[in-house]
């Protein structure tokens, strides 16, 4: 059984040192008494380094709301531009020179046809 990190000094607030607990239960003979092994090992730089991953998920989580907040808000912005753009608009990959986009006025002259993807 190994017990949670214990920070030694509490006063601390956290940038002590820690210590972790392992019991382990052995009986070496039937008729012998049950003994345990009981072993502290330092768990400072475990413990802080946890802390330290906790900080960059909080952070990466935030960073990735500002990030899709700020793709919803582009997104929103293309498509008013390309609504108010009057002439047709085709978008082509430089790399492969296929479809990426087109704005209303083009997907009128297409008629509906997909589009998207192809050359």
């Amino acid at each position: 059984m190994t017990l949670p990190e214990l920070e030694l000094d509490q006063s601390s607030e956290g940038s002590g040192r820690y210590v972790t607990f392992t019991i382990m239960i052995m009986q070496v003979e039937q008729s012998a008494p049950e003994l345990a092994v009981i072993t502290a090992l330092d768990a400072t730089d475990l413990v802080q380094l946890k802390k330290r991953f906790e900080a960059v998920q909080r952070e990466h989580g935030e960073l990735v709301g500002e990030l899709t907040a700020a793709n919803k808000r582009f997104g929103t912005m293309n498509k008013e531009l390309q609504d108010a753009f009057p002439h047709y608009v085709m978008v082509l990959d430089a790399e492969n020179l296929t479809i990426q986009a087109v704005n209303p006025a083009y997907k009128q002259l297409l008629g509906g046809r997909a589009v998207l993807g192809l050359p």
